[in-house]
């Protein structure tokens, strides 16, 4: 027996000493930065936590799975974890156990990097989540788990084609940016994002045609921007949006509507629509009843009528410039309007409406009183008052010459003149007696006239209508 004790008691640091041989070091905190700059740095790499930045980047890097202890990096916001020019990093598998960063996170210039799977450990940055021009990243799959961020860039990866990889988020405390992804057609996979507490910037996306996935964003309180996007046709997909500090809409190539902001109440500062060159109506807007600051209508060259801003009744300044088809200062801005005569009263400082080509200066809404509110290419084949009929005038715009037909149902005296947008006569185009049966073929030269909108009124003693036509040189 004793025997036996001394043999166990001798092969017992014998068996300590293997079983330390077998198994792996154990993982440690590491104080201050660390850079793995090589293949070998990584495979050497022994920390669960740093407490400071982690810089991965290095060409013959390809395999994080010996990474697979590391659970924490950084203790401040200063703190930042960074993989970046990895020419050969295929994979981010060996991040799984990652939970905690305190710092930025930069997933930038990796070009063979084609998905985020590995960071699946990630619930949550109160700083950024940057990923910046990686060629062939596609998907943002890894980042499921993520539900609230300070902030994330999505920028410049011209192979990204969705962003379900960040279904589980629902707020962005700061800024959301997804920028200059050139194959990216949607917004799907952020169905549960509800808020941006400062800014929301969609530009420069090529193939972006929809903004569907953000239908239950609520709100943005700070500058929702989306500009640029070349294939972007309507703004469908932000039904669900109803406050925003500012709301700027630019440089959109094709986009015809504003359908899909049905929803917006309340702007806190600005709105911004400028330069869409194909944009014909702001219906969309009709349930905007508050700006705060200032409205600019600028350089929407199809833009025919500002209907849709009906229900704005205040804000500071007022601009509309080089809209060059639009053909009534006054139409949809209703709300801002009120007095004898007629005043923009809701406007608490400068009123700018000038440089439209069909209009001339427009500062006083009395010229409302001039014309119906109809825009001037949806007016109807022919209107009709007291048995009085008066067709569309044709071609509208006019540049030589114009016609119309006036028809009428029992005999009676007819006047039938030009009017400019201030109601002056300009000149008469027919006055006399009127049969039944016995239409009146109208033709004008309107040579002598500047480019404008004008009004062309038939009356007599018990009926009035009219029409618009614009005339462009």
């Amino acid at each position: 027996m004793k025997a036996l004790f001394h043999r166990v008691a001798w092969c017992a640091p014998l068996l300590l000493v293997l079983l330390g041989a077998a198994s792996p070091a154990h993982a440690q905190v590491c104080s201050g930065n660390r850079n793995l700059n090589s293949q070998a740095q990584v495979d050497l790499f022994d920390c669960a936590v740093v407490t400071g930045t982690l810089n991965i980047s290095g060409f013959d890097i390809t395999d994080l799975t010996p990474l697979a202890e590391l659970t924490t990096v950084g203790s401040t916001i200063t703190s930042e974890f960074t993989i970046s020019s990895n020419d050969n990093l295929v994979s981010l598998v060996g991040l799984e156990n990652l939970a905690s960063v305190s710092g930025p996170i930069h997933i930038r210039h990796n070009p063979v990097l084609a998905s985020l799977s590995g960071l699946d450990g990630l619930t949550s940055t109160d700083t950024l989540l940057s990923v910046l021009n990686n060629d062939g990243l596609t998907s943002l799959m890894g980042l499921e788990g993520i539900t609230n961020l300070g902030g994330i860039n999505i920028q410049d990866n011209p192979a990204l084609e969705s962003l379900h990889g960040l279904a589980g988020l629902t707020t962005v405390e700061r800024v959301f940016f997804v920028a200059n992804n050139s194959t990216l057609e949607s917004l799907a996979g952020l169905e549960n994002l509800t808020s941006v507490g400062s800014i929301l910037g969609i530009s420069d996306n090529e193939q972006l045609g929809s903004l569907t996935g953000l239908e239950n964003l609520v709100m943005v309180g700070g500058n929702l921007s989306i500009s640029q996007n070349p294939l972007l046709e309507s703004l469908t997909g932000l039904d669900g949006l109803t406050t925003a500090g500012r709301l700027t809409i630019a440089q959109n190539s094709v986009l015809v509507s504003l359908d899909g902001l049905e929803n917006l109440t309340a702007i806190d500062e600005s709105l911004t629509i400028i330069l869409n060159p194909m944009l014909v109506s702001l219906h969309g807007l009709e349930g905007l009843d508050s700006v705060a600051e200032s409205i600019q209508i600028n350089q929407n060259n199809l833009l025919e009528s500002l209907d849709g801003m009906e229900g704005i009744t205040s804000v500071e300044a007022l601009q509309i410039m080089e809209n060059d088809v639009l053909n009534h200062c006054v139409c949809g801005l209703g709300g801002l309007i009120s007095g004898t005569p007629a005043m923009f009263t809701g406007v608490g400082g400068s009123v700018d409406i000038e440089d439209n080509l069909l209009l001339g200066e427009c500062t006083s809404p009395a010229v409302v009183l001039a014309a119906t509110c109809i825009p001037v290419a949806n007016e109807p084949a022919a209107i009709s008052n007291g048995g009085f009929a008066l067709s569309a005038v044709w071609p509208n715009p006019i540049s030589t010459t114009g016609e119309f037909t006036l028809e009428s149902a029992v005999t009676r005296h007819v006047l039938v003149a030009v009017y400019d947008m201030l109601g002056r006569k300009v000149f008469t185009l027919f006055e006399g007696k009127m049969s039944v049966g016995a239409p009146q073929h109208i033709s004008f030269d309107v040579a002598e006239l500047p480019s404008g909108v004008y009004v062309v009124r038939a009356e007599g003693t018990d009926f009035s209508v009219a029409r618009r036509m614009a005339v462009i040189r």
